[in-house]
């Protein structure tokens, strides 16, 4: 008889984006798929992400990267993975959320985790950790460059 692994029951864990751990290293291929015509990001506000309310589920708004020329100051994107061979990224706009009325609305994680599948909990974990290791590891330790 074969035994059939059962779902992990932690959504963080069940990452469902391809890394690209390899590529990544190269800042210029993570530079080269923000032109990717797939690229698409994630918008998050401090530990409120972007999401749509598609009744009774939630999902998360997922745009185009030519959202940011929406906003006043260029933000940094971070790489979230592929997902297929589109790249996929996070931003955090905090202080900006104005410019994206209208597109979703910002909801916190706690709030909204019931309503998300488990994908895009996993993605939108993955994103805040991400997104706040780049705010709190800006410089490398050892040289003190830009990391």
């Amino acid at each position: 008889m074969k035994r059939v692994k059962s779902p992990n029951p932690n959504v963080f864990a069940n990452y469902p984006l391809n890394r690209a751990g390899n590529e990544r290293r190269s800042a210029e291929w993570v530079i080269a798929q923000q032109t990717h015509p797939d690229a698409q990001m994630i918008i998050i506000s401090g530990q409120n992400p972007l999401i749509v309310r598609d009744a009774p589920l939630s999902r998360l708004s997922w745009l185009m990267l030519e959202a940011l020329s929406l906003l006043p100051v260029q933000k940094d994107l971070v790489l979230l993975g592929l997902e297929g061979s589109a790249p996929r990224f996070a931003v955090d706009v905090t202080g900006h959320e104005d410019v994206f009325e209208g597109m979703g609305e910002f909801a916190g994680l706690r709030k909204s985790a019931p309503y998300l599948s488990a994908d895009d909990l996993a993605i939108i974990g993955h994103a805040m950790w991400l997104l706040n290791w780049h705010e709190r590891h800006q410089r490398c330790p050892q040289s003190g460059e830009t990391t």
